[in-house]
């Protein structure tokens, strides 16, 4: 590893670290962390991928009636955990982290496209 590969990947840690400090990152890690280890949740995400399962199945065999069920399952279940406050509050900090993240990685590209026309670098 080159000198400058090694200062890219100091700063890079520098920046991840104090990334990790930042509320919003904490607030979505301790959400996450909170669905993680919700047994509510859990269990209708446990249930949900049996049901898919089960539909996916009772298409291929031609059993439309089950399949039919097993989708309305699936819509249900789908509809109880996008309803769940740890789920709503997890996706809003999410896409709070993604903007942060989306911004970030814009201004270092704009910092080193211009360094590298002020250095004429081609």
């Amino acid at each position: 590893m080159d000198e400058t590969d090694q200062k890219v990947g100091e700063k890079l840690k520098q920046l991840t670290d104090y990334l990790g400090e930042l509320d919003l990152v904490k607030n979505y890690r301790a959400i996450e962390y909170k669905i993680n280890h919700n047994d509510q949740i859990q269990q209708w995400t446990t249930d949900l991928e049996k049901a898919q399962k089960d539909a996916v199945l009772y298409q291929r065999i031609n059993k439309q009636n089950a399949a039919k069920l097993a989708n309305q399952q699936v819509d249900a279940l789908n509809e109880k955990i996008n309803q769940h406050p740890l789920v709503v509050a997890y996706r809003q900090q999410l896409k709070d982290v993604d903007d942060l993240l989306h911004y970030l990685t814009s201004r270092i590209e704009a910092e080193i496209n211009q360094s590298l026309d002020d250095n004429n670098f081609e």
